[in-house]
């Protein structure tokens, strides 16, 4: 006597009713409509279980090529670091001399240059 399969191990194309065409024309057999549908719920699903940090943390091994590269060009990595910390010491004084291309309207507001902790030499 074989048991009923647990909920887990159904198949998710089982689950998923084939999609009524309205065009009238045949978009493909019904296995593969079924199996398409079933394509996408394991995407879904996969995504909820796995979470959302997935999306937003790169691969460790992307993170790993990018280090060994920096860690290739020292001198240069330090140069652009130091440049970077310098500008934003002048940005927080306000005596950077960054501004805007003059064809950027995403500035032109005047909370950009009438706020203190937004205003940079424009």
């Amino acid at each position: 006597m074989s048991a009923a399969p647990r909920p887990q191990e159904r198949s998710a194309s089982a689950a998923v009713p084939a999609p009524e065409s309205s065009a009238g024309g045949d978009a493909g057999s019904e296995p593969e409509r079924i199996a398409e549908a079933a394509t996408g719920l394991d995407m879904i699903l996969t995504d909820a279980a796995l979470g959302p940090v997935r999306r937003l943390v790169p691969p460790v091994s992307t993170g790993l090529r990018f280090s060994a590269g920096l860690a290739r060009h020292p001198r240069a990595v330090a140069g652009h670091t130091g440049r970077l910390v310098a500008e934003w010491a002048r940005i927080g004084l306000g005596r950077s001399d960054v501004a805007p291309g003059p064809k950027d309207k995403r500035y032109a507001d005047p909370a950009w240059s009438g706020n203190p902790l937004l205003k940079q030499a424009m």
